[in-house]
């Protein structure tokens, strides 16, 4: 249902304070922070954790791989605080041309070989490849030479200032030098745990790393089950198969799981936004006033309870309520049949305007989609809903003719890159919003950087990019026997260190 599904952990909010510091854990963590009062915890016990299987091997290997098996030289905390990891510290110019990153000492990764300069650069220029599937390349280009000047230090610089650099060193992947250009085919990375075995398509085992720089991980190991459809992954979780479903539930299960007193549910942070997405090449949505009218005939709250019930909230933007350019805009877009009336007639499309509206067959937003079918037709907008797969889906694009609008859910990007790309946006244009985004890339203030995010996603809502309907929840849902695992959506990844297991 996603536009924008991650290969590799695409991590949220970058600020350039890069503190000299001790490095906390890894990773934020959630759930219940302890385990039930009386229970026993197995600091060795195998924490069982069941995902829906959302792509190839690959794919799968990468989110599972992220901050449990390989780490990066800095991490970004909820608060969007950038903090050393493998790195010890890292020195910024005050132009922000030049990053001088001091190495962690007695750092090992699984193999026994110590951490040097040399791997860093190689991880570095590895993810910066032009064939290279890492997310953050496009921000990877900015480097102009990397160098490693001895053991522990590495010099970067940049062609141009960029305050979101750190979240590309975020993301990336320290491995040794000598790595296969492929790290994830044989796995030898610096984090908590080691690859213990795998089968392709079905589940991966870590087991805990007693080398491990850090705090050692609370549990003896983790083994991620794959499983083919939600409903798969409930089912074993209710047998106790799993003791984690890391991956949202089907929205109808919620309250059944719910019911079952050996389970608990958390609504934690969701990155995700559903939305309407309107092709803004041609006619009808090419005009900024029938998209706005079709914003204001659609009652998002009505759409939001429909599919998750008492779950979700009404945010007005792709923005996530915890970036710091976050603002809530529901009130850009009320829920207001007469005013679309209004606005189809200034258009000259208050009669016979008719739109066809994709969506993911077999998915909540069916329900969803007819719903809106039955608020536009108050306002004589008459919807044509077109059912697809998630592969065709994620493959539709502004250059499909028979195609209008899209209903899925979106991503949020950190720096609302898509809002300055018309191809990334289904052909939405708005030249100063776009040199808002621009701008945010090159400033090295982070309040700068969020005052015009702000004014770019402020813009955007404004001429209704797209109809964002709502914030959409992301559910984890555990057995009461486990404590500490993560409650943030983190593009697919689940560091699992922190998880305490009672028995």
């Amino acid at each position: 249902m996603r536009s924008a599904p991650a290969v590799i952990a695409t991590l949220a909010i970058a600020t350039l304070a890069l503190a000299s510091c001790t490095a906390t854990d890894p990773e934020p963590t959630g759930g219940p922070e302890t385990p039930p009062a009386g229970a026993q915890v197995d600091p060795d016990a195998t924490v069982d954790v069941g995902l829906v299987a959302r792509g190839d091997d690959a794919e799968e290997a990468a989110r599972l791989l992220a901050g449990n098996v390989y780490e990066g030289l800095v991490r970004l905390d909820d608060a969007g605080e950038t903090t050393p990891l493998l790195a010890d510290d890292v020195a910024v110019s005050d132009d922000g041309l030049t990053y001088t990153i001091t190495l962690r000492e007695g750092v090992r990764f699984h193999s026994g070989e110590p951490l040097t300069a040399d791997d860093v650069v190689a991880s570095v220029e590895r993810a910066a490849a032009d064939d290279s599937a890492f997310s953050g390349r496009d921000d990877l280009a900015r480097i102009a030479a990397i160098s490693a000047d001895d053991e522990r230090t590495v010099t970067i610089s940049l062609t141009e200032a960029s305050v979101t650099f750190p979240r590309a060193l975020a993301g990336v992947w320290i491995a040794r030098a000598d790595t296969p250009e492929d790290v994830r085919s044989e796995p030898d990375g610096t984090g908590p745990y080691a690859v213990e075995g795998q089968t392709p398509g079905s589940s991966l085992q870590l087991a805990r790393f007693e080398g491990y720089w850090g705090d050692a991980a609370a549990n003896g190991g983790v083994t991620f089950h794959l499983f083919s459809d939600a409903p798969a992954l409930e089912n074993a979780l209710v047998a106790g198969a799993v003791d984690i479903i890391a991956d949202q539930p089907t929205p109808s299960a919620i309250e059944s799981l719910g019911a079952n007193s050996a389970l608990v549910v958390h609504e934690g942070a969701s990155t995700s936004a559903a939305r309407v997405a309107f092709n803004a090449t041609r006619a009808p949505f090419a005009d900024a006033r029938v998209r706005q009218a079709v914003s204001s005939a659609i009652d998002d709250e009505a759409v939001r309870e429909a599919v998750w019930g008492d779950y979700g909230e009404l945010t007005g933007s792709s923005v996530s309520p915890d970036a710091p350019w976050y603002e809530d805009l529901t009130s850009l877009d009320p829920y207001d049949p007469d005013a679309a009336r209004d606005l189809l007639e200034e258009a000259g499309a208050a009669r016979g305007l008719r739109v066809v509206l994709a969506v993911e067959a077999d998915s909540p937003y069916v329900d969803a989609a007819t719903l809106i079918q039955t608020q536009l037709a108050e306002v004589s907008v008459r919807v044509d809903i077109r059912e697809l797969s998630a592969d065709e889906l994620d493959a539709a694009s502004a250059n499909d003719p028979e195609i209008d609008a899209i209903l899925d859910e979106h991503v949020d990007d950190d720096g609302l890159d898509t809002l300055a790309d018309p191809a990334a946006s289904w052909g939405y244009a708005n030249p100063e919003v776009s040199e808002w985004v621009q701008q945010s890339e090159l400033v090295t203030s982070a309040a700068e950087r969020a005052e015009l995010l702000k004014l770019a996603a402020r813009g955007a809502a404004e001429d209704a990019s797209s109809e964002w309907l709502f914030r959409v929840p992301h559910i984890v849902v555990a057995s009461e026997q486990v404590a500490g695992y993560p409650l943030r959506e983190d593009a697919g990844s689940f560091f699992a260190a922190r998880i305490e297991k009672s028995v």
